[in-house]
């Protein structure tokens, strides 16, 4: 219990750890957070709050509020951000089991996510970016066709 306490409350600093530049998992689309905002776009931005005790945030945008829990990797190379409404207790409760399996992983040397992906309301953030960035809308305008040739003539017969 001593080493899991260490690690979850004493060996690292969340606030710190979160600020910087994230990437949506499996993209290069990047991620700004600052010590009171994450910033997803130039214009679209949410002021949020964490309680570092209890690994739960607050995001509020304009009049809207939400918010859910967090969870860092060992590494601390990804966080996962899910959404719901969570107490100390259920993230003390999941977080221990999480941790065991982590150490375990962390033994075979590889890095157990800090959640998964796939699962309902779960935003996971990498630091480094994988993929390519989120490609520019097509516009609605047809391509020119590649050849510069003319189309061929038809006398309209079948």
């Amino acid at each position: 219990m001593g080493g899991f306490s260490w690690l979850r409350w004493f060996s690292e600093n969340d606030a710190a750890d979160l600020q910087g530049t994230w990437y949506l998992a499996g993209t290069a689309t990047p991620i700004e957070i600052t010590e009171d905002r994450i910033q997803l776009t130039d214009d679209v931005s949410y002021r949020y709050t964490l309680n570092d005790s209890d690994k739960t945030f607050e995001l509020s945008f304009g009049n809207l509020n939400g918010g859910g829990r967090y969870r860092f990797s060992l590494d601390r190379n990804q966080v996962a951000l899910v959404d719901g409404d969570f107490s100390g207790a259920d993230t003390l409760g999941d977080d221990f089991g999480w941790t065991i399996r982590a150490l375990i992983e962390a033994v075979r040397g590889r890095v157990l996510a800090p959640e998964e992906k796939a699962a309902k309301g779960v935003t996971l953030l990498s630091r480094t970016p994988t993929g390519s960035p989120a490609r520019p809308e097509a516009s609605d305008v047809p391509e020119k066709p590649e050849s510069d040739a003319a189309p061929e003539k038809t006398d309209g017969r079948a």
